[in-house]
């Protein structure tokens, strides 16, 4: 037997048996849905499940276009665009804002002594450290290798060298254990802050940031190096005489 008629009506929204909602239409009063309406209504409710799915397939792929496959981070085309979209909100508000960028010391001897799947899931349980250190207003990424990236928004140099002391020592201690080895392994830091004279571009603030990182490297490795802005005086002088 047909439904009696009423003032609302119900049509799940589903394609085959996936169900992705309810659509749910009342009537003010009394009036009652026809048979036509009621059919009209299932058709619409046919195009909504079809636009569901369609949002949720673009979604799906943009994060596929966002996500780095091993770690679930940010991959670095991602990252650079959280990276241009901080810098722009500090030039325009005088934000401060900072980005650390970390290296895994001595990470290509894990891939060579260990292979390749030890040193993703170094990786990986190097990638969770990170994200539970951060706060959840701070944007992670891998930016390639072994090598991630941290935005800190709203976040002083001060309190940037902080966060970076205890994400070190963290890394440091933390035991990258699998079925049958484990592995200890360090991490290097450079750290850069914005506003800053010399950086015009999120370009400019990956590029000084990972100066800083090799200058980590480069005194020994776990440890954590500050970039010091330049003066604008010294900026100018330094643009004029490459302009020469």
């Amino acid at each position: 037997m047909d439904e009696k008629p009423t003032n609302a009506h119900e049509i799940p929204l589903a394609l085959g048996q996936e169900k992705v909602g309810l659509f749910f239409v009342q009537r003010n009063g009394n009036e009652l849905f026809t048979e036509w309406e009621r059919q009209a209504l299932h058709i619409v409710g046919t195009v909504l499940a079809v636009s569901f799915r369609n949002a949720e397939s673009r979604r799906f792929r943009w994060d596929l276009d966002r996500c780095d496959s091993l770690t679930d981070m940010l991959n670095s085309h991602a990252f650079d665009g959280a990276l241009t979209r901080e810098l722009r909100v500090g030039q325009r508000y005088g934000v401060t804002a900072c980005l650390l960028v970390i290296g895994l010391d001595y990470f290509r001897t894990v891939n060579d002594r260990l292979g390749y799947e030890a040193g993703d899931h170094v990786l990986r349980s190097a990638a969770d450290v990170i994200r539970e250190m951060v706060r959840d207003t701070d944007i992670v990424g891998r930016c390639g290798g072994d090598t991630f990236g941290v935005v800190l928004p709203h976040t002083e140099r001060r309190q940037a060298c902080h966060l970076a002391e205890r994400l070190r020592e963290r890394i440091e201690r933390h035991l990258f254990v699998s079925q049958s080895w484990l592995v200890r392994i360090t991490a290097s830091m450079g750290l850069a802050a914005v506003p800053d004279f010399g950086v015009a571009t999120s370009s400019d603030w990956a590029t000084i940031a990972r100066s800083a990182l090799k200058e980590a490297k480069a005194q020994g490795r776990n440890c954590v190096a500050v970039h010091v802005p330049q003066p604008p005086a010294l900026v100018c002088v330094v643009a004029l005489s490459l302009a020469a």
